[in-house]
């Protein structure tokens, strides 16, 4: 098999003679880390690094615990980048003066930190972003701009210290203006939604972001006798209920009231704050910080960049470097595989295909050229080196839910059994109970077995959790479709008995 992996560089070595090597500032500094659900790649040092990985993973097991509502949050890493200015500001950067941002995605998220800039600034930033993901994924409902934003505002300002967390405090940078000129009145504030003009006007927004804040504080800490008239409040906004006719339902006050209420609680000399101590220790206190090679640096790049979105010729130009580096290993190659742009570095299918047939892949290799199996295919697509390089993972305890939805795609392609689907998927999908694309594939399987009400409901499912009104439209069109409201002919399958492997 080795001899295998030769000829499989070789023979994309030669096809790619003439190319020239794309030149670049050799990353020389970069480290890793794993604590948690977090992998972290850092150009910072030793300490630095493991301060932000404490204050990560201290903002997981304490707020993040604490926010969580009925689902719970996926079992996907988050990829964390620190990178120094110059690689921030070329590479990551969607604009000019960004610290730091967090992308959610299905398989994995994203958390990219400008490494120079300061580290409190930014990590507010972050745990913003990263409370509306916590929101978002375990929450079905729609919420209103006002919750979410001052719901972020208030858990991502929290205090660490030691091995205690404080939350509450006023978030760095942030006035609001008392007076009727700049007041927005509780009567606007509730009713703006996200495309509201005022709610997308800069001039308007650190107030919006300041009242916000303000008002959720007092939910959830100055007042909480408001907290289950605003939980119903919420739930009947997410019904459809009318802003107005919600509020009158569930409150025993008016909006002018809680106008007077709201101001005194911001010019009050007091803010409370609530604590939380860890009960164990941190991860991040034995977990090692290793040194990485330039190529692996370089490899974990190009995944960013993909991941971005960035332009083809940034991300073969680094496919290329990383490639030239490793003399074609076949994790480059695989690399190269799936994430090449331009036809003419695009590693040809029989290379993928012979690369498939080597044993003891790595996890990450497998991926890569699975998802490069089914890009490659085109028409007349065939999923069977997708399928044969996942399938003796896709039944272990927990894998990776990305190689999971690879498989899934494949299986539709190949017409797998839809029990022995719905027995792969079922598990996937309990640990990712947000992801659209697990449960789609559970409803195609259930109404293929004749399970209508339950692919009725998984279809109703997925118009509950998704964020995106196409995909919201089309799974409401499935559930009310004339072939799902007959009587069911069969039950589901139990995942525990579906198939066996």
């Amino acid at each position: 098999m080795a001899m295998l992996i030769r000829r499989a560089a070789v023979l994309f070595t030669l096809l790619l003679v003439g190319i020239p090597t794309a030149s670049h500032a050799a990353r020389t500094d970069w480290r890793e880390m794993n604590v948690g659900r977090f992998h972290i790649y850092s150009t910072m040092r030793d300490g630095p690094t493991r301060n932000i990985a404490r204050h990560l993973q201290t903002f997981d097991l304490t707020v993040g615990k604490l926010l969580q509502a009925e689902d719970g949050l996926p079992d996907v890493p988050t990829m964390v980048y620190i990178l120094d200015d110059e690689d921030f500001n070329k590479y990551a950067a969607p604009t000019g003066g960004l610290g730091g941002f967090f992308l959610q995605g299905d398989a994995r998220n994203i958390i990219v930190i400008n490494g120079t800039m300061d580290f409190e600034a930014v990590l507010l930033a972050v745990f913003e972003d990263y409370t509306f993901y916590i929101q978002r994924s375990t929450r079905a409902a729609r919420l209103p701009p006002w919750f979410v934003v001052g719901y972020g505002e208030v858990f991502s300002s929290f205090q660490l210290a030691l091995d205690v967390v404080t939350l509450g405090h006023r978030p760095r940078g942030t006035r609001i203006m008392l007076d009727d000129a700049d007041w927005i009145s509780m009567r606007r504030l509730l009713t703006v939604d996200p495309k509201d003009p005022d709610y997308v006007k800069e001039r308007l927004s650190h107030q919006f972001d300041g009242e916000s804040w303000a008002l959720v504080h007092m939910i959830m800490f100055d007042d909480t006798s408001l907290l289950a008239p605003v939980d119903r409040y919420l739930t009947d906004l997410d019904q459809g209920m009318a802003e107005n006719d919600a509020f009158a339902k569930e409150f025993p006050f008016d909006k002018e009231t809680l106008d007077r209420r709201l101001k005194q609680l911001i010019s009050g000399p007091v803010i409370r704050t609530r604590k939380l101590k860890l009960s164990d220790p941190l991860e991040v206190a034995r977990a090692p910080v290793t040194h990485m090679t330039v190529a692996a640096a370089d490899e974990a790049m190009v995944r960013l960049m993909a991941s971005l979105g960035r332009p083809s010729e940034v991300i073969d130009a680094l496919i290329q470097v990383v490639l030239d580096e490793t003399r074609y290993s076949p994790a480059a190659v695989a690399l190269s595989a799936r994430y090449a742009k331009r036809p003419r570095d695009r590693v040809p299918a029989e290379v993928v295909q012979r690369l498939a047939a080597v044993p003891d892949l790595a996890m990450q290799v497998r991926i890569d050229l699975a998802d490069a199996s089914l890009v490659e295919s085109g028409e007349g697509a065939t999923g069977k080196t997708t399928l044969a390089l996942l399938d003796g993972t896709v039944w272990d305890r927990d894998p990776p839910i990305e190689a999971v939805m690879l498989w899934a795609r494949a299986a539709k392609v190949e017409d797998v059994p839809p029990a022995t689907v719905i027995a792969v998927v079922s598990p996937a999908s309990t640990r990712a109970p947000h992801n659209t694309q697990l449960l789609a594939t559970l409803a195609t399987a259930n109404e293929a077995l004749g399970a209508k009400d339950r692919a009725r409901a998984l279809y109703l499912r997925i118009v509950q959790v998704s964020r995106d009104e196409a995909t919201r439209t089309w799974a409401q069109q499935q559930a009310d479709s004339p072939r799902l409201h007959a009587v069911s002919t069969a039950a589901a399958v139990p995942a525990a008995s579906a198939a066996t492997h």
